[in-house]
């Protein structure tokens, strides 16, 4: 396994088949973290390292063999593998660990003669009940807010699957105990912003290096929030991808553009 990987994913694999949860340890035991020292201050925000380090894995996995597609979910291919099944010609994967895809959309105003439409979409696997792709009924529409309006809908659909559980409503034979999530995104914006800009925007009380409120903050708090909400029991990891990589659920949030008007 290549050096770290272990600690940037923090893979916990089910120890036993029959329980339906297993002890996942303390977050500072599962995540790396990094502080960030607030500008004039002693202070020091600490948050996770929530990038997930796709090229972390050996030279023999391709892009397409790190998700491995099984029934209504996408899992996390195991880096320790080194053969695919002879059979369905996939690495074997982590129980527990699920990756989710999420587009934000918006029109250009020279696409559309009324105001212009935006769209998210959440993608968790074909014919997934938790599949979302939905118009945004709001009066501000940037490509910007659609995003970030999308994670935070996959967030929260994820814990949904949490509190389905719990109720004994989710059938996940091979996910639960569902420990790590990968949110995939083709969005710059969305992936080195939590990773990497939000602690420092947090440290600074959300106002960028010109002393500024930072745009969107209400949104940002939200994703900060529900992340903060969801690491109580799962490690929430964000996977930036070219576009081509995210067609799925770019896919979906275009379509719904092609649709009537809702409103």
């Amino acid at each position: 396994m290549p050096k770290g990987m272990k600690e940037r994913i923090a893979f916990q694999q089910r120890k036993n088949q029959s329980s339906s949860q297993v002890p996942l340890g303390s977050l500072e035991d599962r995540v790396a973290f990094a502080k960030y020292k607030a500008v004039g201050d002693d202070t020091f925000v600490v948050d996770p390292i929530r990038r997930f380090d796709a090229d972390a894995y050996p030279d023999h996995f391709q892009p397409f063999d790190i998700e491995v597609s099984w029934g209504n979910w996408i899992y996390v291919a195991c880096p320790d593998a080194t053969t695919k099944c002879s059979k369905c010609q996939r690495f074997p994967y982590h129980q527990g660990c699920v990756i989710l895809s999420i587009d934000g959309k918006c029109e250009a105003p020279s696409q559309t003669p009324d105001k212009p439409r935006a769209s998210m979409a959440v993608f968790f696997g074909h014919e997934n009940i938790y599949n979302l792709a939905v118009e945004i009924e709001e009066e501000r529409h940037t490509v910007q807010v659609a995003e970030l309006k999308a994670c935070i809908a996959a967030l929260v659909k994820a814990i949904d699957l949490f509190q389905d559980e719990k109720k004994g409503r989710c059938e996940m034979d091979q996910t639960w105990p569902l420990h790590t999530l990968v949110i995939k995104s083709h969005s710059n914006y969305i992936v080195q912003g939590i990773s990497e800009w939000l602690p420092k925007w947090k440290a600074n009380g959300f106002k960028n290096c010109k002393g500024k409120p930072v745009a969107n903050d209400s949104l940002w708090r939200l994703v900060d929030l529900w992340i903060r909400h969801l690491e109580v029991n799962a490690q929430v990891l964000f996977w930036l991808v070219p576009r081509e990589k995210n067609i799925i659920a770019e896919s979906m949030s275009a379509w719904v553009l092609t649709q009537p008007v809702s409103r």
